[in-house]
């Protein structure tokens, strides 16, 4: 009874130990940045110096987190270069950051309008859909990036997480391996189709790509303590224990890490190490 209760203990420790938690799967969190594809673009996507010269103000009030002032300097710019889809799409970001969704979706939409395939525009509506459970309808521009763009990883993510959200794991799991077929090298892709695959209770394929997320990032605690709670849930203990080390090397102040290692040292009845974890 003691041991059952212990265990209890220890599985509870490591399923709520903030580190990584079952809500990352279903809930998509805020877009808190215009997606990278966006800002890598040039002005070469503005056609002259006024609506350059107005995109530039737009941007820095964005970056002050001022996004009326930049939907202002925006709207300028739009009007001296009315045919860029880029500057729609940056309009439809600040227009998001306020709150503005009807306006946002209706600025990414003249972008597409302009540019059906402008793969900027469909990552942020996709994003921008999804926040707000528009799930259907945010997975049509993921697949239609993908369409246009087969190697773009990017979109592969944001279209498996989506189908997280909507509790369709084997869809996801399915996006996942299509993405790491041909980029088996995405760490994103191996983090997340880990997390998919431990959700499941595959335990082997889940310590597989943790195992390979880690590999890619070293310097990534959360593939460790993932890896770790698999190895727990495998009763794999040693290994547990040496992972849970290794990133508590990785970050010294974490007590809920601290914990988890000296309950499975308590476990493990190495009391010496129980105590000075």
């Amino acid at each position: 009874m003691r041991y059952i209760l212990f265990s209890s203990v220890i599985f509870i420790a490591i399923s709520c130990s903030g580190l990584v938690k079952k809500q990352e799967l279903r809930l998509y969190g805020e877009l808190n940045s215009l997606p990278s594809v966006i800002k890598d673009q040039t002005a070469e996507r503005v056609a002259n110096a006024n609506s350059y010269y107005y995109y530039l103000l737009g941007n820095l009030a964005e970056m002050q987190l001022n996004f009326e002032i930049a939907n202002q300097n925006y709207e300028k710019a739009i009007t001296f270069d009315p045919s860029s889809p880029y500057l729609h799409t940056a309009q439809s970001y600040a227009y998001f950051k306020r709150g503005s969704v009807k306006e946002a979706l209706e600025e990414g939409e003249k972008a597409l309008q302009l540019d059906p395939e402008y793969i900027p525009a469909r990552m942020l509506l996709g994003s921008i859909l999804a926040n707000h459970q528009r799930y259907d309808e945010s997975i049509i521009h993921y697949k239609k990036v993908i369409e246009i763009n087969p190697l773009f990883d990017d979109a592969y993510i944001m279209l498996a997480r989506v189908y997280h959200a909507k509790g369709q794991e084997a869809q996801a799991i399915e996006v996942y391996q299509n993405l790491l077929s041909y980029n088996p090298d995405s760490f994103w892709g191996n983090y997340y189709v880990a997390m998919s695959y431990e959700e499941k209770k595959d335990y082997s394929k889940a310590e597989f790509h943790y195992r390979k997320a880690f590999e890619l990032q070293p310097n990534f605690g959360q593939a460790l303590t993932s890896l770790g709670r698999v190895y727990f849930f495998e009763d794999k203990y040693e290994l547990a224990i040496d992972t849970y080390t290794k990133a508590l090397q990785l970050d010294p102040d974490n007590t809920k890490i601290r914990e988890i290692l000296g309950q499975l040292y308590l476990k493990q009845e190495a009391y010496k190490e129980a105590l000075i974890v």
